[in-house]
C-alpha cells in the first residue's frame, strides 16, 4: 500500500475529498463511469498521459500495475475498476480511435491477449490453413533445433560436436523413418532465422537461438518435415526483424506454419486437416507468461508481430470451432512447462479449461522432458513429449530428469495416438536421438501412464518402435 494500510489510505482520501469537496458514498452507475473515460479519452495525449501512469515510483520504489495490459505500449490507455466480485477494464486505442469494455469471470482468458485483440480484429474470424492427409498418419515432434549457438560456444572452448563433424542430417537419421513422404509431419521449431548478427535481447533473455535458414530449411525438406508450429518463446528472440524474415524464409521454403504472426490475427491461424470424410483442427500456442510479455515483447498483439498465447484469444477460437462443427476434432498443440520439471498446476488448470472449451486432444512440449499423460474431462492430455532434435547440451543429470522425449503419431483412420519414447541425452548419443530400448521404455512408460488406469491406454511394439497408445 502506498499510505501504509486500508485505513490509512482510506483516512488521507476522505480528507483529500473533503478538500475538493467530494462526496465518496455517493454510487456511480457503469454507464456515468464510461461517459467520464470517454470524455477523457478525448482530451489531448499529453493530458491523457497524466490520467494513466504505466509504472509509478514512489519512496524509491517502484510499482507495477495490477495486470501487465496496463505496462504494455499495445493500448493508449486502459482503466481498472475493481467492484465487489467484478474486475471492469476500459480501454482505449487511438490507432482506430476505439473504445473497449470488459469484464472477466476468470483469470485464465488473459485480457492482456483478448482486449488487444478485440480492439483490432472486431470481428473475430481466423482463417484456417487446409490440407488433406494422404496417408491419414500424422507426426508431432518436439524442441526440434539443430544448435548453432550452440555449436559456437562449444567451437569457442575447442570442443566438437556433431554438428561441426557432420553436419545437418546426422541428428535425424534414427528418428527420420518415422516422417513419411505423405504423412503429416509437425515440429516446434524452437529457434529464428535472422540476417542480425546481434539479438536486442542479448544479456536480457538467458538463451537466445538462431538457426541458419538455409541449412535448416534444405535438411527439413530432405526428411518430409513441411508444417512447423511457432508459438513458443524463442521466435521472437532476434525481435521483430528476426520473426517476420523467418516467416518469409518458410513462405519461400513452402513450409506451412501456424502460431506466429505479422499481427495477432494471422498468429492465431491454424490448420484443418481432411482424411476422407473426417476433419480435425490443429491450433498452436504459447502459455502466458509476464517475462515474455512485458520484458521480450513476444505476443502477437493487434497489429504487432509475435506468437499465439494458449490464455486468451485460442480458447474462444475453440469454443466457436466446436460449436459450428461438434462432430470434427480439435487437437491442440501447447508449449508450456519449466524446463526439466514435473507439470505445474497452471498447465492442469491450462489444459482442463482447454477441454472443457472442445479441446479432444492435447499434445505439450517445451520442457525438454516427457512428463505424464492424464485423462481430463474425458479427453487424453500428453502434458509434454519433450525433444526431436533439439541439440544443447542438456541438464538431465543436474535436473534429475528422464532423459526421454517422444514421437506423437496420431492415425486418423483409428482415432488413435501412438508415443514412441526416443532417448534424448545428447551427451550420450552425440547428438543422435534413438527409439528406447526394452528397459528404457519401461522406464519411460511407468512414468508416462502414472496419472492413467490400465483400461485407458496399451503398450506395444511395431517396425518404427516400443509405443504407448491411447485413443482420441
Amino acid at each position: 500500500m502506498l499510505f501504509g494500510s486500508i485505513e490509512q489510505t482510506q483516512l488521507i482520501l476522505s480528507k483529500r475529498a473533503e478538500d475538493y469537496q467530494l462526496a465518496l458514498r455517493v454510487p456511480n452507475q457503469l454507464k456515468n463511469l464510461f461517459l467520464l473515460v470517454k470524455h477523457i479519452y478525448s482530451y489531448p495525449a499529453e493530458l491523457k498521459k497524466l490520467f494513466f501512469i504505466r509504472k509509478l515510483s514512489f519512496k524509491n520504489k517502484v510499482y507495477q500495475p495490477i495486470t501487465p495490459l496496463l505496462a504494455h505500449p499495445v493500448l493508449t490507455s486502459v482503466l481498472y475498476i475493481s467492484h465487489t466480485f467484478r474486475q471492469i477494464y476500459i480501454t482505449y486505442s487511438e490507432h482506430n480511435r476505439s473504445i473497449g469494455f470488459f469484464s472477466f469471470l476468470d483469470d485464465i482468458h488473459r485480457l492482456e491477449h483478448l482486449v488487444p485483440y478485440y480492439h483490432y480484429f472486431q470481428e473475430g474470424h481466423v482463417e484456417a490453413k487446409k490440407y488433406s492427409s494422404q496417408t491419414g498418419i500424422i507426426n508431432i515432434l518436439g524442441d526440434t533445433y539443430f544448435g548453432e549457438m550452440y555449436t559456437e560456444k562449444r567451437k569457442s572452448r575447442g570442443q566438437t560436436d556433431a554438428l561441426q563433424q557432420y553436419g545437418y542430417h546426422y541428428s535425424f537419421e534414427k528418428i527420420q523413418s518415422f516422417l513419411g513422404k505423405n504423412d503429416i509431419n509437425i515440429a516446434n521449431f524452437e529457434a529464428v532465422f535472422s540476417l542480425e548478427n546481434q539479438s536486442p535481447l542479448k544479456d536480457k533473455k538467458p538463451f537466445v537461438l538462431k538457426a541458419d535458414a538455409k541449412k535448416t530449411l534444405e535438411e527439413f525438406k530432405s526428411i518430409h518435415l513441411n508444417y512447423l508450429v511457432l508459438a513458443n518463446n524463442h521466435l521472437k528472440d532476434y525481435g521483430e526483424q528476426g520473426l517476420a524474415y523467418t516467416l518469409q524464409q518458410l513462405d519461400q521454403a513452402s513450409i506451412s506454419y501456424i502460431g506466429a504472426g505479422l499481427n495477432q490475427k494471422d498468429a492465431h491461424n491454424y490448420f484443418e486437416i481432411t482424411f476422407e470424410t473426417k476433419h480435425y483442427a490443429i491450433f498452436n500456442g504459447y502459455w502466458h507468461r509476464d517475462t515474455a510479455y512485458l520484458d521480450y515483447d513476444f505476443y502477437a498483439l493487434g497489429s504487432r508481430s509475435g506468437v499465439a498465447c494458449l490464455n486468451g484469444v485460442l480458447l474462444e477460437q475453440i469454443m466457436h470451432y466446436k460449436q459450428a462443427h461438434p462432430e470434427r476434432k480439435i487437437i491442440v498443440i501447447c508449449h508450456w512447462g519449466v524446463d526439466f520439471k514435473p507439470i505445474t498446476k497452471d498447465q492442469t488448470k491450462l489444459a482442463t479449461i482447454l477441454t472443457q472449451a472442445g479441446a479432444d486432444l492435447i499434445v505439450g512440449h517445451g520442457a525438454h522432458t516427457i512428463q505424464p499423460i492424464q485423462i481430463i474431462n474425458r479427453k487424453p492430455v500428453v502434458f509434454n513429449i519433450g525433444n526431436a532434435v533439439f541439440n544443447s547440451d542438456g541438464e538431465y543429470e543436474q535436473q534429475n530428469a528422464l532423459p526421454f522425449g517422444c514421437i506423437a503419431r496420431l492415425d486418423l483412420a483409428k482415432d488413435l495416438l501412438r508415443l514412441y519414447p526416443i532417448y534424448t541425452n545428447n551427451l550420450q548419443t552425440f547428438w543422435q536421438p534413438y527409439p528406447v530400448d526394452a528397459e528404457d521404455f519401461s522406464k519411460a512408460s511407468i512414468y508416462m501412464t502414472s496419472l492413467l488406469t490400465p483400461e485407458n491406454y496399451m503398450a506395444s511394439q511395431d517396425n518404427l518402435g516400443r509405443y504407448l497408445e491411447v485413443k482420441f
